[in-house]
């Protein structure tokens, strides 16, 4: 994609009032999963958007409406599929609609390492990932610390013996997401 159409579509989305994650730790990590497939990072990516409501003295979460969110996607040109439950509107995103279509044939198959390409997470950790053979999470959020990696970017569970190639796609992704402001 040409560099200044993905920085139009950067904009697009963090400008945008969707997709917008109610913690105060990651409020970014539901467009940088979609940025990451506009960027090329991944095949594909899921997402949820909600609007957080205030009632009384409770909150809880609402799914956002889907004509709003089809007219984003729209815009930025991805391929998705819609889904909603009683609290959010999840999307599953893509470059390409077959893809969408392989994520959901995966999921019936219970495909995990299916899933995983489509993902875009390196085959090592797809494979630790299978085998429940991971690093420990502490272990990993130190490396990624110590690489100077937000651990509130979409992210995968690192394998025990090829943690540095891992670590690798993740400063890739990570320094894609911060030259366009979504870090």
């Amino acid at each position: 994609m040409h560099a200044d159409n993905l920085a139009r579509k950067a904009k697009l989305l963090k400008a945008s009032d969707h997709f917008i994650n109610h913690t105060e730790l990651a409020p970014l990590i539901e467009k940088q999963s979609i940025f990451l497939v506009l960027a090329g990072k991944k095949p594909a990516s899921q997402a949820t958007s909600s609007k957080w409501v205030k009632a009384d003295h409770t909150a809880h979460a609402e799914p956002d409406d889907p004509r709003q969110l089809r007219e984003l996607l729209d815009s930025l040109d991805l391929a998705y599929r819609l889904s909603a439950d009683d609290y959010a509107t999840n999307v599953l995103v893509s470059l390409e609609s077959g893809k969408i279509d392989d994520y959901i044939a995966a999921g019936e198959a219970d495909d995990m390492a299916a899933i995983g390409r489509l993902f875009g997470y390196p085959q090592t950790a797809i494979e630790a990932f299978v085998r429940d053979d991971c690093m420990e999470p502490n272990v990993q959020d130190e490396l990624m610390e110590a690489a100077g990696i937000s651990a509130v970017i979409p992210s995968f569970r690192f394998s025990k013996t090829h943690a540095q190639q891992e670590l690798a796609v993740l400063k890739d992704w990570y320094q894609t997401l911060r030259q366009h402001g979504l870090s």
